[in-house]
């Protein structure tokens, strides 16, 4: 084994990421990730050095490191096995890591490029090791990687983002399913020719069948860490830029993630006008730190028609923020509305200031702050919600309290069916579903029995799919099937990605 030439070999790797790098961190980054890609091998190694010397030398206290004891041929093999591996994934470490040269590098679309900038917006390090081993074993420009970023980034932005659960959630879990990803591509017995014995978690059979295995796993991990009425409860918090409402959540913190949601809310609004002018006009997600937060009603008014009732509650809220891009004229950002429609959101980039508000002659007020901050949740319900779904198909005859919560998601009601229907779902799938849809007999969405894609899961004995739902007052059932049986929980359907998708 020539060793000058490995040495030649690794450095090239360090080299990749070093030329992006601000400090070695970057560096032990790399060799770490690629230890646990490699390896499966996930317990944290000691760190008394710094440097990429170092690290090596840490790497070499592992029990998966190769005695030197062992045959000269296994030793080289295990060793340019490391080399090449570390070689390949230094350049998908840079991908992952560093946006420009992503955005150089590849040709994905405007949808996979949001999530991917979305999901370096907070703890990027504990999913970046999927986002390696997804570029390695699909490149970043197909289908697969997209699907798995997509769900990565539903996960981050619910979990860690809205939730502001531990950084530590769900670390070794992404690790776990890294590995797999990445050593899908081994053949039979290499792990264990490689290193004396197997992996405590065995690679997925290969990349093709682990690309739906990772977005299952990816989809269940989004229901059991941030279920949907965790999600709707805190984005209707009253203050969701500092949480100065309640205790235990710091509200977003986050300015980035705050925009982001904002700009994904724009681009919803331009696509259901289904022009392409629209579309093409939509400033870049890469220039999304170039915009500002726009509080509709200002935080401080300069006079009292632009204060809100019970100002100091509501000027926070989702629903009252907006924003304004580089080229919009803020000046005006402390007076009352109609001046400040006139002034800035009637001729502003973003549409979501021109056609999504009141005519400055309707005023704004808690009622149309309320109105907006209801659409924005739908919206977000829909757009961070994985490949799976626990649907409830509503019937002909329900109460008008469950009408509304088809179209609210705030209600009591809604929280109610989306509580039992999530419980009842991870009892009969042992998973948990990404999102609860509640949907109505005859609306387009309705998912039919039979069909591919379709998981029934009637709660009662006739086996329908339909549920009439009441509100649950004066000790009546909350539900009944369609049979005229009371029940416990709303008859399911569990869909997947290509019902969703139609």
């Amino acid at each position: 084994m020539d060793s000058e030439a490995v040495a030649r070999r690794f450095n090239d790797a360090v080299e990749t990421v070093a030329q992006y790098a601000t400090d070695d961190d970057d560096i032990d980054q790399l060799v770490q990730f690629h230890w646990e890609l490699f390896t499966g091998e996930y317990k944290k190694v000691r760190k008394s050095r710094s440097g990429p010397t170092a690290i090596h030398r840490r790497i070499k206290e592992s029990p998966r490191h190769i005695p030197l004891e062992r045959d000269p041929e296994e030793v080289a093999k295990w060793v340019n096995n490391y080399v090449d591996t570390l070689s390949s994934v230094s350049k998908s470490y840079v991908q992952a890591n560093y946006l420009d040269v992503f955005n150089r590098q590849t040709d994905v679309s405007p949808q996979v490029q949001a999530r991917v900038k979305s999901l370096h917006n907070i703890n990027f390090s504990n999913i970046a090791p999927l986002i390696i081993a997804a570029i390695e074993r699909y490149d970043a420009d197909s289908s697969e990687f997209g699907r798995i970023a997509t769900l990565c980034e539903i996960y981050s932005f619910r979990v860690y983002q809205v939730a502001k659960r531990s950084q530590r959630t769900a670390r070794r879990e992404f690790k776990e399913a890294a590995h797999r990803l990445y050593a899908s591509e081994f053949e039979d017995g290499f792990v264990e020719d490689l290193f004396g014995d197997a992996v405590v978690d065995p690679p997925y059979e290969n990349p093709a069948v682990a690309v739906d295995e990772v977005t299952a796993y990816l989809d269940n991990y989004i229901g059991r860490h941030c279920p949907d009425n965790d999600f709707v409860e805190y984005l209707t918090r009253s203050d969701i830029i500092q949480g100065s409402d309640t205790r235990g959540w710091p509200g977003f913190c986050n300015k980035g993630a705050i925009r982001f949601l904002l700009f994904e809310y724009e681009k919803h609004l331009r696509q259901e006008k289904n022009t392409d002018t629209s579309l093409k006009m939509l400033p870049s997600v890469m220039d999304l730190d170039e915009f500002t937060i726009e509080h509709i009603a200002p935080r401080t008014p300069e006079t009292s028609v632009a204060e809100l009732e019970n100002h100091e509650e509501n000027v926070n809220r989702l629903g009252n923020l907006a924003l304004l891009g580089p080229k919009d004229n803020p000046s005006a950002s402390n007076d009352d509305y109609a001046t400040k429609y006139e002034e800035i959101y009637q001729d502003a980039q973003m549409e979501i200031l021109g056609d999504d508000l009141p005519a400055p002659a309707a005023g704004w007020d808690v009622d149309a702050l309320d109105a907006r901050a209801r659409d924005i949740v739908a919206f977000a319900l829909d757009h961070w919600s994985g490949e799976s779904a626990a649907v409830v198909t509503m019937a002909q005859g329900s109460s008008d309290v469950a009408e509304e919560a088809a179209t609210d998601p705030r209600t009591d009601t809604a929280f109610t069916i989306r509580d039992d229907a999530q419980r009842t779902y991870a009892e009969d799938v042992d998973a948990d579903p990404s999102r609860v849809k509640l949907v109505r007999q005859g609306d387009a969405d309705m998912p039919s029995s039979g069909a591919d894609g379709v998981t029934e899961l009637p709660q009662c004995s006739c086996g329908a799919l339909y549920t009439r739902i009441s509100d649950g007052e004066d000790d009546t059932e909350m539900y009944e099937c369609v049979c005229g049986s009371s029940l416990e929980a709303p008859n399911l359907a569990g869909i997947t990605r290509s019902v969703l998708a139609d």
